[in-house]
């Protein structure tokens, strides 16, 4: 089903009570925003450190950053990425994988990126696996899997419309 809308949201940031070395981000959506739109967020997609480090020693030009808007998706076990992403990056596929998605059984690359959060203080990822995906034809370009939701604490509060994630 589409996305019609990306609904803006107040990030908040706290530290949170129960260990002052982590941060708690609080996304606000809108109370109708949450239902019709899902957890939609900022990533900022890069190339891996190791790749960087290449490209860097050998003289070659890094590809700039992309920001995409990214859809939580609790049925998505590793996070995918548009295939437009892989291209503007130049990223190189580390593997394939069989995936069972809406549409059926299909064979994926798999890639290694950086990712960031911005506006949040949420720890980036410096490697990261993805998946490729055909997204072209939705508001988003990244389906944040669990891989990536496992590393934090999520509380989804829909009556109020907001979610808060902490690292």
């Amino acid at each position: 089903m589409p996305i019609a809308h990306y609904f803006n949201f107040n990030v908040i940031s706290q530290p949170d009570p129960a260990n002052r070395e982590n941060t708690i981000q609080t996304f606000q959506f809108g109370p109708h925003g949450l239902f019709a739109g899902g957890i939609v967020m900022d990533l900022e997609i890069s190339i891996d450190v190791e790749t960087m480090r290449i490209l860097q020693s050998t003289g070659f030009a890094l590809p700039s950053p992309m920001i995409a808007k990214g859809l939580f998706d609790t049925g998505c076990t590793i996070t995918s990425i548009d295939d437009s992403i892989i291209s503007n990056l130049n990223l190189k596929t580390r593997g394939y994988v069989d995936v069972a998605t809406a549409n059926g059984q299909t064979k994926v690359t798999q890639h290694i990126i950086a990712l960031s959060f911005p506006g949040t203080n949420l720890r980036g990822k410096t490697t990261h696996l993805v998946q490729a995906a055909n997204l072209s034809e939705q508001p988003f370009k990244v389906l944040i899997g669990r891989d990536l939701m496992s590393t934090w604490a999520i509380t989804y509060n829909g009556p109020a419309g907001f979610v808060s994630i902490a690292d």
